[in-house]
């Protein structure tokens, strides 16, 4: 179905752009294996997707040593907070970066637990999330010990503070 990474994360972000259209896209609970449409997460409320784009950083400042210069494959800003709600990163050979206790995924993780809120006032809002997208394999090579270990770490700290710790695998979408 895709042929590179560049090419998947096109997809998913041509999809999120989409609203309440956005059908197809599967978020995979690395624990249970139960799966839920990520458009449960947006909620059918107003958002802005970022893609690639050092602009998706909205607390400069904070901590720039867990974030210093990265910036996520896709970003779903929140219209309502103006939050970054849900933060993906897109894999497809490559391994997740930094090492195994401060990857890519723990600092992003850590990010939503810093800046953001659970809620925001009495208003609806999106859900959060870390999310992986990548293939099938990728979950099952050698490139899998950073997000094993990722999940293992944070995924009750997630649950505790709602932010939902998933994969979606490309080789499952529906086109």
């Amino acid at each position: 179905m895709f042929s590179s990474e560049k090419e998947y994360e096109n997809y998913l972000v041509t999809t999120l752009k989409k609203g309440p259209e956005c059908k197809g896209v599967w978020i995979v609970d690395p624990i249970t294996g139960a799966r839920e449409e990520i458009w449960k997460y947006l909620q059918d409320l107003p958002y802005e997707v970022i893609q690639d784009n050092t602009n998706w950083k909205s607390h400069e400042g904070i901590s720039p040593d867990l974030i210093g210069g990265m910036v996520p494959d896709i970003v779903v800003n929140s219209k309502i907070s103006n939050q970054n709600r849900i933060l993906i990163e897109v894999k497809w050979e490559a391994k997740l970066n930094y090492g195994l206790d401060d990857s890519q995924l723990a600092r992003y993780f850590l990010y939503l637990l810093s800046a953001t809120t659970i809620k925001h006032k009495d208003a609806k809002d999106l859900k959060r999330a870390v999310l992986l997208a990548a293939p099938q394999r990728w979950y099952k090579g050698k490139n899998s010990d950073i997000f094993n270990h990722f999940v293992d770490r944070l995924y009750k700290i997630g649950e505790a503070f709602e932010i939902k710790i998933g994969k979606i695998e490309c080789d499952a979408l529906e086109t």
